[in-house]
Order: C-alpha cells, then structure tokens, then sequence
C-alpha cells in the first residue's frame, strides 16, 4: 500500500473514528425543560428518570451547559401532566373567589418578555394580591430582558413587598415551575457550592439568585404553590395581565417619545 493511497483514504478514516471517539467521551448536557424536576443533567440515565411516562415532556441534549441554560430559558414553563393531576385540589380552592379575598398573605406572580431571545427584548411582572388589590404591582425589569429572569424579579418583588407591609408568612401561587424548584432546591445546593453547578460552572443568573435568596431569608416561612398557565384561574390571569401591562405600557412610552424627538428634530431642521 502506497503513502499516497494511505493518506488518501486510510487517513481520513481514522480522524473519523478519533472524532466520534472525541465526542463519544465529551461531557453532555441533557436540559429538562418538562419533567418530574426541570434541571440540567449530565447523563442519559439521569435525565430519562425525569421524562420516563410524561407525556409532554421537553428536554434537548448539548454540548455546552450554557447552551443548556439557554434552552431551560427560552422554552415556556409547564407544570408536566403527572403533577398537574395532582394538583386538582389546588386548582378547585384557586378558582373559588371567596375563600382568597379576605387572605392577605397569598399573591400570585407571573414574569412575561415580549420578544425572548432577541435584542429588543422586553420583560415585565406582574404581583397580584387577591385579598389587597391596591398592593398590585406592573413592572419592567431592569438588566438583561429574559422570561426566567421575570419569573425570577416577580419573586423577589413579592417578598420584599410582602416583607416591608409587615408580612412575615406568605403564599406564593406561580405557574413557574423553574421558580419553585430554584426557591425549594436549587438555592440550597448552589449555596453549599459556592454558586457552582455540579459540573463546577458558575450558576447563570448568579446575582439573581443570590437576591432571591436573601428575600427568601427575610421571611419566616413562604409556601410556594404551582398553578396551571392560562388555565382561567383568576388570580394566575391577573398576574400574567399586570405583566404583559408592564410592557405594553413601558413600549408605548418609548414609542411616544421617539416620535416627539422625531418632531423636535423636524422643527429644528425647518428652523
């Protein structure tokens, strides 16, 4: 066999072979976006355990966990339907008016960003107190515009509102399941990690969480309760229109004022 006939064909097969071998071996992470627990995993077997028999679930595999964070990010939050059967009861006590207008201590959240993903996105919450409508609250996030980060400043809105009214007990009702988790396990174990993940990453959203959980601490003790998304339970839809209020409101303030400076600018040129 000649050197030229080796390089030719011999050699571009095993650069082939090492390649799949190269992949074979690199670290994969597997996101759960729909699931038992919505997180990043770093193996099949772990990942399937959270998907196995749900019906709608989401999960993609990358190479990157940031590409994995990205994906947990963008794609919608949804209770797996397991859990939403469980959570039955919840839904009967959530659409029942009476038994929430005379409780002050239970709020719904909900985070919205118009645009996801692109660099005119644009992020507001919506804090909706059945029992104390006046403590309402419509608002756009500041730094990075993301629906996680929403989900995430909705949060720690309501606590720290919650916290300066004199409330020490609260319940939260959230159609984020990634929030729930985050607040029940996640802040635990990044903690104790220095705010790394397992695979020694720095969590995304880093200073978020921290102040998540600094609100968290203020508190003597917040139930955290997952209802369904645009299910018609009323304190979840006034949530969810508070925070697309926020940014319809804040875009059609900025569209007012680009006009006028459009105007000034054609008073001046005329001038």
């Amino acid at each position: 066999m000649s050197y030229g006939y080796f390089y030719n064909h011999g050699l571009p097969s095993i650069i082939r072979q090492i390649r799949r071998i190269k992949r074979f071996r690199e670290p994969k992470f597997y996101a759960v976006a729909v699931g038992r627990r919505i997180g990043i995993y770093r193996s099949w077997p772990s990942c399937k355990v959270q998907i196995e028999n749900i019906s709608n679930a989401k999960f993609r595999r990358f190479d990157t966990h940031h590409e994995a964070i990205s994906y947990l990010e963008q794609t919608p939050n949804e209770l797996p339907l397991p859990l939403q059967d469980q959570m039955k009861q919840i839904d009967s006590i959530n659409s029942n008016d009476n038994d929430l207008v005379d409780d002050s201590s239970i709020v719904y959240i909900d985070g919205a960003c118009w645009r996801n993903g692109l660099p005119d996105a644009c992020a507001g919450i919506g804090i909706y107190w059945p029992g104390a409508p006046e403590r309402n609250q419509s608002l756009i996030i500041d730094g990075r515009q993301t629906s996680i980060r929403a989900e995430i400043w909705a949060a720690i809105f309501a606590i720290r509102q919650a916290k300066q009214i004199g409330l020490d007990k609260i319940t939260i009702y959230t159609d984020s399941h990634f929030v729930i988790q985050t607040a029940t396990v996640w802040l635990y174990k990044w903690k104790r990690n220095c705010w790394l993940t397992s695979s020694g990453v720095e969590v995304k959203n880093r200073y978020d969480m921290m102040a998540l959980d600094e609100s968290i601490r203020q508190m003597k003790k917040i139930i955290w309760r997952p209802v369904r998304g645009h299910s018609g339970i009323p304190g979840n839809e006034e949530a969810d229109r508070l925070a697309n209020a926020a940014i319809a409101n804040y875009e059609q303030q900025q569209s007012k004022s680009i006009n006028n400076n459009n105007n000034n600018n054609e008073n001046l040129s005329k001038d």
